[in-house]
């Protein structure tokens, strides 16, 4: 995750502190929280619950109460919710407590001894959960914003994507090839492949994105256009589309992390660059070398030194 100073903790709290995030299956996992560590604590006392969901302001959880704890919860109302993330790049966790107050019970269901629980914050929250909610609901705006903001695949970028390679395997109907990520978005990326090009426009392609620390993302989207590379009729540039709101939210997470270092290379719209460096860039084992990035007819893929895969 990006570095974060001071002040753009504030701005993410001003901005966002007021939003409710409700915790689906896709947002605990892209998240990594760690729902068997999150407890309520009390007076005497802690009770593992589920965060139902969450704002920078309060939370709901779902919780089961005896009859007597009921009793005294709603009598001593200041409590501690306690939340507990995995690092992003290790198996370590990160904890922290909110400091609370119980607003109101709302029984679930026939269940007696279920309820959800309305959390009120008497504090700010820690740092941790104004940058990790912070980030997820940026990721989710950037989306919308930024979706047509590509980031050119080079070892730098690779380097904040968490990439072990450019090279990755793209599955088109029932066949799979091997390829280089050129450039990657939130609506998209394009990919070199070897291979006819017949009859791809239009077809649903698959790519699995594999990081460096063990985990995969799994992006699916559609074929709209291909490019022919200059004298290699085996080889193409592919271009693959997917709506940024069908994307996995660790995908929005990662590409809006690293839209943020203004180190990474970019192109702000499909037909031209915006960066100098790329006009005339050093070669580099295990990519493809090329003079431009505006079409693919200036690749030249004859004078590749070593290739990451076999086709």
């Amino acid at each position: 995750m990006a570095f974060v100073t001071s002040q753009q903790l504030d701005t993410l709290y001003e901005k966002y502190k007021k939003t409710d995030v409700t915790f689906t299956k896709d947002v605990t996992r892209s998240l990594r929280m760690v729902q068997n560590q999150t407890h309520l604590k009390y007076q005497g006392g802690q009770r593992s619950c589920v965060v139902y969901s969450s704002s920078l302001c309060g939370s709901k959880i779902m919780i089961v109460l005896p009859n007597k704890l009921l009793a005294k919860l709603q009598t001593s109302r200041l409590v501690y919710l306690r939340y507990c993330f995995q690092k992003e790049d290790s198996s370590d966790t990160i904890s922290f407590i909110v400091h609370s107050r119980i607003v109101g019970f709302t029984r679930y269901g026939d269940n007696k001894e279920v309820y959800f629980a309305q959390l009120e914050y008497t504090h700010r929250p820690p740092d941790a959960l104004i940058e990790i909610l912070g980030a997820m609901l940026d990721a989710n705006v950037n989306s919308r914003r930024r979706k047509e903001e590509r980031i050119i695949i080079d070892t730098n970028s690779m380097r904040r994507l968490n990439l072990v390679s450019a090279a990755h395997t793209v599955r088109i109907g029932n066949e799979s090839r091997n390829g280089l990520i050129r450039d990657i978005s939130f609506s998209g990326l394009k990919i070199i492949i070897l291979g006819s090009l017949t009859s791809l426009i239009g077809k649903k392609a698959t790519v699995q994105l594999s990081q460096t620390f063990g985990r995969n993302i799994v992006l699916t989207g559609e074929v709209v256009r291909h490019e022919t590379v200059e004298n290699q009729v085996n080889l193409a540039a592919i271009a693959l589309h997917f709506e940024p709101e069908d994307t996995p939210l660790e995908y929005r997470i990662l590409i809006s992390d690293c839209l943020k270092h203004p180190g990474v290379a970019r192109v702000d719209s499909p037909d031209k660059m915006v960066d100098e460096k790329l006009e005339n860039p050093r070669p580099q084992n295990n990519l493809i070398d090329y003079q431009s990035e505006n079409s693919c007819r200036n690749y030249r893929p004859i004078e590749v030194i070593a290739m990451p895969f076999s086709f």
